[in-house]
């Protein structure tokens, strides 16, 4: 299982609250421009993500390619965690990258991974 709290005030909150089903895909370093992407607000972030970086998983969730990881999940649960919602999910299937860095954001910076 997996645990993603996501704020109320996200404009894809109430999506991720009626979904049956949702991914998650961890960023490589090379990926800095779609964390861009999904931190703006009020658009279609696939719309801006080309078509050939991304495509549909089995539960149909965008899965995008040349991730760190990606993980499609079924809703298990959903509870109240005051400003945001708590998005419990029952891990359907997985994927990891290791040829790939992960993209690391920290105190409002994007940082280099140093093993």
């Amino acid at each position: 299982m997996i645990l993603v709290c996501i704020a109320k005030s996200s404009g894809s909150c109430e999506i991720f609250k009626s979904a049956k089903s949702f991914a998650i895909n961890i960023l490589s370093a090379q990926q800095k421009e779609f964390s861009e992407i999904f931190a703006k607000r009020g658009i279609n972030k696939f719309s801006h993500i080309p078509d050939a970086e991304w495509y549909l998983g089995e539960n149909v969730c965008p899965i995008i390619k040349q991730s760190v990881a990606n993980i499609e999940c079924s809703t298990h649960e959903i509870h109240d965690g005051g400003d945001h919602i708590i998005l419990i999910g029952m891990v359907e299937r997985a994927h990891n990258d290791p040829q790939h860095d992960p993209l690391l954001f920290y105190k409002g910076k994007y940082h280099k991974h140093h093993p």
